[in-house]
């Protein structure tokens, strides 16, 4: 027997079931202080694993990428740092310019 358009007898309904599926969180970065870890969130049929649209999935999407806390300070180490090149000294022909350079050190913790 066939199927009348717009009659239900004989369908066959297949129910979906969808959820977040989430992969494990990267690696701090950067690994000390304030830095961020990523991971990927996606939308999926539970039994077969299709990837499905964000909007299918009606529970909230799970964060994918989030602040990593209290990892201790940062330290960069002391490095050169240069103010901007003086005027020459000269019009014309052979001059000189100078600039002052210093060593700078950071503060913990920033």
């Amino acid at each position: 027997t066939g199927n009348i358009a717009g009659e239900d007898e004989g369908d066959v309904v297949i129910q979906i079931e969808e959820e977040w599926n989430t992969t494990s969180w990267s690696s701090c970065d950067p690994d000390c202080h304030l830095g961020t870890r990523m991971r990927v969130v996606t939308c999926r049929e539970v039994n077969t694993y299709v990837l499905l649209p964000d909007s299918r999935c009606i529970e909230e999407k799970p964060a994918s990428m989030e602040r990593c806390m209290d990892r201790g300070p940062c330290f960069l180490g002391p490095r050169w740092a240069a103010q901007e090149w003086s005027q020459c000294s000269r019009d014309c022909g052979g001059g000189y310019r100078t600039r002052n350079l210093y060593c700078q050190i950071p503060r913990t913790g920033e």
